[in-house]
C-alpha cells in the first residue's frame, strides 16, 4: 500500500503549500481546501488501516489524538490563529503511519514538523529583529525596554509556579498510566506558560497562592523534589521567553492613522487610549494577536478618531 501512503503525502504537502500561499496573500487559510482534503485523506487512510494494517490503528489514534488536542490548546490560549490550528489538525489526521519516525523509543514524526516550523520562524524573527535594531531607531526608550524585560521575568516566575504543579501532577497521577515523550512534554509546558499569561483567572493572586500551596504540599508528602526532573525545560522556556521579549520590542511599526486599514492589528497601548474616546465603533483593547484584527468598520472609525481633538496622527501596529 505504498502508493496510498505516497498519495496521502502528496495531498498533505499540496495543501500545506496552498495554505502557505493563501496565508501570505490574504492572511487567512481557506476552510474549503482543508476540509475537502482532510475528509478525503482521512477516509482513505482509515480504510487502509482497518483493512490492511490493524496494528497501526492504536498508533495512529494516539499520535493524531495528541496532536489534535495540542493544536486546539494552542488556539484556545491564542498561541496561534485558527488557520494554524486547522492546518496542524489536517497534518495530524492525514499523515501516513508508514512514515512515522521513532527516535530513542519516542515517536517524533509530527513533533519534528512543529520543531522545524518553530526553528525556522524563530531564526527569521531573530534576524529581522537584529536588522531592525541596527538599522532603525527604537520606538521605545531605555526605561520602557527595562520594564518590558522586567514584566517578562515576572511572567516567567508566575508561570514557574504552574509548571512545577504540572510536573507534580504528571509525575504522580498521569505518568504511571500514560507517558509523554520529552518533546511532547516541552510543548505542553510551553503552551501552559503562554496560556498562564493569557488567562486572567490564572493571574489572580489567590489562585497563585493556592497553586504554591499545592506545590509545597506535594513536595512535603512525596519527599521528592520532582520539579528538578525537568530543569532543562525550565531553562529552555526562560531563554525562549527572553528571546521573545527581545523580538517583541521590534514587532511594531508606526504608521499614519489615516493609513489604517482592515486586517491590521493595533498595539495594546493605542487601543487603551482609544477606549477613552466618545467615538463609537472603535476596537476593543487589543491583545496583539490575530483575533484583534481590525474590521472594515473599526478601521474607518480609527481614522475618524485620528482626526478628532484627542486623536493621534500616528499609531503603532503589530508587524
Amino acid at each position: 500500500m505504498l502508493v496510498v501512503d505516497l498519495a496521502l503525502s502528496v495531498i498533505t504537502l499540496s495543501v500545506c503549500f496552498y495554505a502557505m500561499i493563501s496565508d501570505i496573500k490574504t492572511g487567512k487559510v481557506a476552510n474549503k481546501a482543508l476540509t475537502f482534503s482532510g475528509v478525503f485523506s482521512l477516509f482513505i487512510l482509515l480504510i487502509k488501516i482497518l483493512i490492511f494494517n490493524h496494528d497501526d490503528l492504536f498508533l495512529y489514534l494516539e499520535t493524531a489524538g495528541i496532536m489534535l488536542l495540542f493544536s486546539v490548546a494552542g488556539y484556545l490560549v491564542k498561541f496561534w490563529a485558527g488557520g494554524d490550528c486547522k492546518l496542524i489538525a489536517l497534518i495530524a489526521i492525514t499523515y501516513p503511519t508508514l512514515f512515522y519516525v521513532n527516535y530513542n523509543q519516542n515517536r517524533v514524526t509530527l513533533w519534528s514538523i512543529l520543531i522545524i516550523a518553530f526553528i525556522i520562524g524563530f531564526i527569521y524573527l531573530i534576524i529581522d529583529s537584529v536588522i531592525e535594531t541596527i538599522s532603525k531607531k527604537s520606538l521605545f526608550d531605555k526605561k520602557q525596554i527595562f520594564q518590558h524585560f522586567k514584566r517578562s521575568l515576572i511572567m516567567y516566575l508566575r508561570s514557574l509556579v504552574y509548571l512545577v504543579a504540572l510536573n507534580q501532577i504528571y509525575t504522580y497521577f498521569i505518568s504511571p498510566y500514560f507517558r509523554l515523550n520529552n518533546i511532547a512534554y516541552f510543548f505542553v509546558s510551553f503552551i501552559l506558560v503562554y496560556g498562564v499569561n493569557r488567562i486572567k483567572i490564572l493571574g489572580n493572586i489567590w489562585v497563585i497562592i493556592a497553586c504554591v500551596a499545592f506545590d509545597l504540599v506535594m513536595i512535603i508528602f512525596t519527599r521528592n523534589l520532582t520539579m528538578f526532573n525537568y530543569w532543562g525545560v525550565y531553562i529552555l522556556i526562560l531563554f525562549l521567553m527572553l528571546l521573545r521579549a527581545f523580538m517583541h520590542l521590534h514587532n511594531y511599526k508606526a504608521i499614519n492613522t489615516s493609513d489604517v486599514s482592515e486586517g491590521m492589528v493595533l498595539s495594546k497601548i493605542d487601543t487603551i487610549i482609544m477606549n477613552n474616546s466618545r467615538i463609537h465603533g472603535l476596537p476593543n483593547i487589543s491583545d496583539e494577536t490575530l483575533s484583534s484584527r481590525l474590521t472594515a468598520e473599526e478601521a474607518k472609525n480609527v481614522k475618524k478618531w485620528g482626526n478628532s481633538k484627542y486623536g493621534k496622527t500616528q499609531v503603532l501596529i503589530v508587524r
